[in-house]
């Protein structure tokens, strides 16, 4: 099982950036004014017309990435847990990171709770021992939140969004593989 301490310490500059580049800049959506991916609905306390992207990078370091501990797991699940994370909410996340786990080792491993205590961190740590695995793992989570995507984009308001999202998902698993191959040619 890697330690902790041996993920790169870029990890977080690579999901975020990831993140930024799908959230784009200024819009208006279903939360409202929205510059990269940070709403008024979720931050009415933010100056959401003057937002800059550094000051959104420090709302997912510290709302996100450390409010579930990312650092502490290997770097493809922790950019896709971001991602995911930023998309559905955090609860959400560690949900798709939960069934992921319980695809690969059985449907009971873990409880599907959305919190990422220290089995499901541990199982993570298990699973990903291996960087392929930890890649695989990422991309479950990634494709893990197609299923509350189509739920949404059935017969709603949210149906022209669907091609987006699913752009998105395999966006994020193609930056997993060549993140792994990058990592393997450096080795």
């Amino acid at each position: 099982m890697p330690e902790p301490s041996s993920f790169e310490s870029t990890s977080f500059e690579r999901a975020v950036d990831f993140v930024l580049a799908q959230e784009g800049g200024w819009t208006v959506d279903t939360g409202g004014a929205t510059r990269y991916g940070i709403s008024i609905q979720t931050y009415p306390d933010e100056d959401i017309a003057n937002l800059t992207q550094g000051r959104a990078k420090e709302i997912y370091r510290r709302d996100y990435w450390d409010a579930l501990g990312l650092d502490e797991l290997p770097n493809p699940v922790a950019v896709a847990m971001l991602d995911v994370a930023v998309n559905l909410g955090r609860k959400s996340a560690v949900k798709r990171l939960q069934r992921a786990v319980n695809l690969i080792l059985g449907q009971t491993h873990l409880k599907v709770d959305g919190l990422l205590g220290p089995k499901t961190k541990g199982a993570v740590l298990d699973l990903a021992s291996e960087p392929w695995q930890a890649t695989i793992l990422g991309m479950l989570v990634a494709i893990g939140r197609l299923d509350i995507h189509y739920r949404l984009a059935a017969g709603s308001k949210y149906a022209p969004y669907i091609r987006g999202w699913a752009g998105r998902c395999v966006r994020l698993c193609k930056q997993l593989v060549l993140d792994q191959t990058e990592t393997n040619k450096e080795k």
